[in-house]
């Protein structure tokens, strides 16, 4: 390629097209937001002269972010007023998390109440929300008064030329600064596998003795519906701790949005309780609501299925080749539903009535365990998953079976 043909291909379209797609997972956005300007033209008197085209470029509509972003536009008011954290009523809000899933549990510890530029950790969590903020302002302060490059060159980056260079960092985070920077923004409350993953207990601590019992966040997708991440109460072990991950942006992958009709919404409640309801990518109705701290033993969602590392007749082919139609030999109540939703399994659910609940060393959320995903209360049945990396796998199982389950009784074939 020809210099000629690179400065050609470097306009701010294609700039923005990059940036959405290679560093926010946004393919396609630019076209969609093209078509919602000419839309939103369309109703404008202002553009009743003939003169004036109603279709959006793609030019426009690429300048239409950076507009939006300086002063006077949306995106600029929206980082003045926003938050690196809060917490409202014992429930911590962060963008992504305040764990990564792959680190080690001494790793997850030391990123409790970390703030960058400071030395020393936040020794609670009102005190860490707090400096976080403050940070936070202070790097926004930096960014109004030098906001564009003060070099272009191939190490402008590098050399760090630019206001909030350091907030930058924090959030966009690459592979070499991943594992060195504790960020409650690029936090990630899953596995390797990408199972949901445990906040040690050490800082469950740390967080009761704030008052803070649950953390909502998003970030990650996690498959068709919203994630709860339970630890500790009643019938569970360990800190008592609730985790609810809400981003659904994968919800639908064979969509071209990847998300499709899938939609939920979680509303957290002055008295504790969150009410987490919407559809799934096929329509189906989900609804259920979640006591404060993690509630009774039958409150399944996000409950971790116990019998899962003895199921040794569980194998991996039938992801490889799901079965069309559900087991005519089982009962109508312990048949697997069909699967319906293009590119994500279902299996049909058959345990040995004999098995046990495995020791507390067994148990592990990324040993082809499910867990409780949603309760669908116009099927009566509890939604399961389990995630191995981004192939997503659904069951539906009956709520009477699910109680058995989880209490560990097992399941008559």
């Amino acid at each position: 390629m020809t210099d000629a043909q690179l400065v050609a291909a470097n306009t701010l379209a294609n700039r923005v097209r990059w940036l959405l797609k290679e560093t926010m997972g946004a393919e396609g956005e630019l076209e969609r937001r093209q078509a919602e300007l000419t839309l939103l033209r369309s109703t404008d008197e202002a553009y009743t002269d003939e003169r004036l085209s109603v279709h959006a470029t793609e030019e426009e509509t690429a300048r239409s972010f950076v507009t939006d972003s300086e002063a006077g536009g949306w995106m600029f008011e929206y980082l003045h007023l926003g938050v690196l954290a809060a917490v409202v009523n014992g429930t911590l809000y962060v963008h992504g998390g305040i764990i990564n899933g792959t680190c080690t549990e001494a790793q997850n510890i030391a990123r409790f109440g970390s703030v960058p530029g400071r030395s020393e950790r936040a020794p609670d969590t009102h005190t860490w929300v707090a400096w976080l903020n403050e940070w936070k302002e202070q790097m926004v302060a930096e960014w109004d008064a030098a906001p564009y490059w003060v070099e272009s060159s191939a190490h402008a980056y590098e050399n760090g030329l630019r206001g909030a260079h350091a907030l930058f960092d924090y959030i966009v985070m690459g592979r070499d600064n991943h594992a060195k920077l504790d960020s409650v923004v690029a936090g990630r409350h899953l596995d390797g596998r990408c199972m949901p993953a445990y906040i040690p207990a050490t800082v469950v601590e740390r967080m009761h003795a704030s008052g803070v019992r649950r953390l909502v966040v998003g970030h990650t997708p996690h498959g068709n519906c919203p994630t709860v991440i339970k630890q500790g109460g009643p019938g569970i072990e360990d800190g008592c701790f609730e985790t609810i991950m809400a981003d659904t942006s994968y919800s639908d992958m064979s969509q071209l949005d990847n998300r499709g009709t899938a939609a939920s919404e979680v509303c957290v409640l002055a008295d504790g309780h969150v009410r987490i309801h919407g559809v799934l990518q096929d329509s189906t109705r989900l609804d259920y609501t979640l006591a404060p701290g993690v509630g009774p033993p039958d409150e399944l969602v996000g409950q971790l299925e116990p019998l899962a590392p003895l199921l040794s007749h569980r194998t991996s082919a039938w992801e490889e080749q799901p079965p069309e139609e559900p087991d005519k030999s089982l009962p109508n109540a312990m048949r697997g539903s069909p699967s319906t939703d293009g590119g994500d399994h279902q299996r049909v659910w058959k345990i040995k009535s004999d098995l046990r609940p495995a020791p507390k060393a067994a148990r592990n959320p990324s040993v082809d365990a499910y867990f409780g995903k949603a309760l669908l209360p116009e099927r009566g049945e509890l939604l399961l998953s389990h995630v191995e990396g981004f192939q997503v796998s659904y069951e539906r199982m009956p709520l009477a079976a699910a109680h058995k389950l989880f209490r560990g009784e097992g399941v008559d074939a």
